[in-house]
């Protein structure tokens, strides 16, 4: 057994091997995500508003656990073709995973790394895409206001993802707020 074990550790060697000869010589391809950094071509609305309140649920067939927004809009950037929004109106909005006690006491916490849930309180630029089946809006990503400085809520690529905890701080933009939001609604109209 310790042969074997020998042998596939050799192949696994010898195949990393090939592969950093192949990002050395610029010919592999990376197949690892890089997001959008503002998807308003894939989003069916954007919009900018503050969470008021948050909670996390775990389906019926308990096989997912997500949690839903409730986001009071200040403005709307992308209207939607599907249900219309207005600023003033509140949304639901649904991210994959959360954090929820089960019955026995228990703890259960599910999320990619690479995401973030948006803060109960805080506002918020939101790239959301419709679900005619659940009649919410799904987070695509965001960005968390807080006027002299934004937060990415997601990461961009998959070298920014070396987090080893589900919570983890975000990431600066380096750019105010007014000047986040002036080069996000340039892209809007390009």
């Amino acid at each position: 057994m310790a042969d074997t074990l020998r042998g596939y550790l050799g192949v696994l060697g010898i195949g990393i091997h090939i592969l950093s000869g192949l990002f050395a010589l610029g010919l592999a391809v990376e197949t690892h995500f890089r997001r959008d950094p503002l998807p308003f071509d894939t989003s069916d609305a954007v919009v900018v508003g503050t969470v008021k309140t948050g909670e996390a649920y775990l389906s019926n067939d308990r096989q997912r656990l997500y949690s839903e927004f409730k986001v009071q809009l200040q403005d709307v950037i992308k209207t939607p073709s599907g249900p219309y929004l207005m600023p003033g109106d509140s949304t639901d909005v649904q991210r994959e995973g959360g954090k929820v006690r089960l019955p026995s006491g228990k703890v259960l916490v599910r999320a990619a790394t690479a995401n973030s849930m948006p803060q109960i309180g805080r506002r918020y630029l939101l790239f959301l895409k419709y679900d005619p089946d659940t009649q919410h809006y799904g987070l695509v990503t965001g960005y968390q206001l807080e006027g002299s400085q934004v937060y990415r809520l997601d990461e961009r690529k998959f070298e920014e993802d070396n987090h080893q905890r589900v919570e983890h701080p975000l990431r600066e933009e380096g750019k105010s707020e007014d000047e986040f939001l002036a080069q996000a609604l340039s892209s809007a109209v390009a």
